[in-house]
């Protein structure tokens, strides 16, 4: 294990496609084991918004994802016409909103009633609230004035490419 990187949290994007391969749960714990990467510093983030062919089984592996320490999350919250539904079906810890609901936070006050909202419905449902996006200080502060768990964006660190990343961190 890295000395620089045994501290950082890893979230992964996955569809629901990659959710429903054979045996996603067993090769994935088998590439923890090998790398010798902590599980609960992995969060896997499920991307799509398109209802899954099986719930039942999506339900089973989330179950199993959680039993070894990884966390789960549902991103683009209330992008999707099936986000809400799988508050109630998943065992997700995180919910992450989409960057859209604050490209327009100070110009629409529906994007504010939204964002009060996730950020209320969030906190009821013990969960921890992602929003992506952030570009300002005004936007974060606004966040922060709201309740916001945790911030994400450009406003913090720009995006990086890998060789970039790993310069950063050596």
């Amino acid at each position: 294990m890295n000395e620089f990187t045994k501290d950082l949290c890893l979230s992964i994007n996955l569809s629901l496609r990659q959710f429903e391969q054979h045996d996603f749960v067993t090769i994935l714990n088998q590439r923890i084991k090998h790398y010798q990467v902590d599980p609960t510093k992995i969060t896997l983030e499920l991307t799509e918004s398109q209802p899954s062919l099986n719930l039942h089984n999506l339900i089973f592996e989330f179950n199993q994802l959680k039993e070894l320490g990884i966390k789960l999350s549902l991103d683009d919250l209330g992008t999707g016409y099936s986000s809400l539904s799988y508050l109630f079906k998943l065992p997700i810890h995180q919910v992450k909103t989409d960057r859209s609901f604050i490209l327009n936070l100070f110009k629409d006050e529906k994007s504010q009633i939204i964002l009060k909202s996730l950020i209320g419905l969030a906190k009821s449902l013990n969960l921890i609230l992602v929003v992506e996006g952030i570009e300002t200080e005004e936007q974060k502060d606004w966040l922060f004035k709201y309740g916001c768990d945790i911030f994400q964006g450009h406003f913090f660190w720009p995006a990086l490419s890998r060789e970039d990343f790993i310069n950063a961190i050596s």
